[in-house]
């Protein structure tokens, strides 16, 4: 896959360290890997500070991908303004790697607790979540480390990751709304 890596001049010149926002430069990576048709989207050694006001989608075939030894750092903001889903929402076919995640504010309540990580986006459905993997990263001093989106989900795999989340590290509630198309499935079963 083609690689974008959001210190690029195209995508703003975002740089690690600064203390700058750098939403924009990642939006802009992950649009240009999205259109590509697929990719890797690379978040160089350093620290690269995302505000939580709006999360960020990884459409279908993009990936995200730090350096070697959590080199690359992904602080969270405004924790206490962000939306109820992740910063980060993937939508299928995604590999998030090799990234230390942590928040710059601590979580004040469980009910403050947000997902770094949402598996799937929209509204609960029938349509699965497919070939997900989070594969070494480290979730350190966080509301919540992943949870689902309520949509079923195919191949997931988590490997080698640290979890460190205030309330959960994991929260996989499944299907719980189970959409006509689903509870038809397993009404047939039944019968």
């Amino acid at each position: 896959l083609p690689t974008f890596s959001i210190d690029e001049a195209r995508f703003g010149s975002c740089r690690p360290d600064d203390g700058q926002a750098d939403n924009s430069c990642l939006e802009r990576a992950i649009a240009a890997a999205a259109a590509a048709g697929g990719g890797t989207v690379v978040i160089p050694t350093g620290t690269w500070d995302l505000s939580a006001t709006q999360g960020l989608v990884l459409p279908v075939n993009v990936e995200l991908r730090g350096g070697a030894d959590h080199s690359s750092r992904i602080v969270r903001h405004d924790i206490l303004r962000a939306q109820p889903r992740g910063l980060l929402t993937m939508a299928g076919h995604n590999r998030v790697s090799d990234l230390s995640f942590s928040d710059a504010e601590p979580t004040p309540s469980v009910a403050a607790a947000r997902p770094i990580i949402t598996l799937g986006e929209g509204p609960p459905s029938a349509t699965p979540v497919t070939d997900i993997m989070i594969v070494n990263n480290d979730f350190a001093r966080v509301g919540r480390s992943i949870e689902d989106s309520n949509r079923p989900l195919i191949r997931l795999w988590l490997t080698r990751n640290r979890f460190g989340g205030f309330d959960r590290d994991l929260q996989l509630t499944g299907d719980q709304f189970r959409s006509e198309e689903h509870t038809s499935e397993l009404q047939s079963h039944h019968d």
